[in-house]
């Protein structure tokens, strides 16, 4: 059998192009499969995210309130895991005893916690930085100058 030239290098440069061709093939694939891959990662990392921060909520908060006719409102805020709440007052000075409340709580996406006692009374905070800031009714935070004194700190 004979083969001139030009045949040879035309079957050359077919072979070329097909390896060529199978090189890019081989490429984008492995491009997809990367890609496809690191989103499945930002997914699970995502999802991993947003249930830390949904159960670093839980624990207790402790701090001590304004009082209008006695020296303070020591509130104690104890959130569990299953989403119930205790919540106790105890009001400082002369004997003026302690009132414990329980219910549910739950979280919105804009960060503010939200209690909801076994009577229906329903309160809302502020989430941040293991602090929780009680809210008016409205869900804003007070612009009096005792603002500051409405916090509880986390304390476990």
């Amino acid at each position: 059998m004979f083969y001139n030239i030009d045949t040879i290098i035309l079957e050359f440069i077919f072979v070329i192009i097909i390896l060529i061709n199978i090189q890019e093939y081989k490429m984008k694939k492995n491009i997809l499969l990367l890609s496809v891959l690191l989103g499945l990662f930002a997914c699970q990392n995502n999802t991993q995210m947003i249930d830390a921060s949904k159960s670093s909520i839980q624990g207790v908060y402790k701090g001590v309130f304004p009082c209008a006719d006695c020296s303070g409102i020591e509130t104690t805020l104890t959130l569990n895991a299953d989403k119930s709440f205790e919540k106790i007052d105890k009001y400082l000075g002369e004997n003026k005893g302690s009132f414990t409340e329980k219910g549910s709580f739950s979280t919105t996406d804009d960060h503010k916690l939200i209690t909801k006692s076994a009577a229906g009374e329903m309160a809302q905070y502020a989430i941040k930085n293991n602090k929780l800031i009680l809210l008016d009714k409205d869900g804003k935070e007070s612009t009096s100058s005792l603002s500051n004194e409405y916090q509880l700190n986390k304390i476990k």
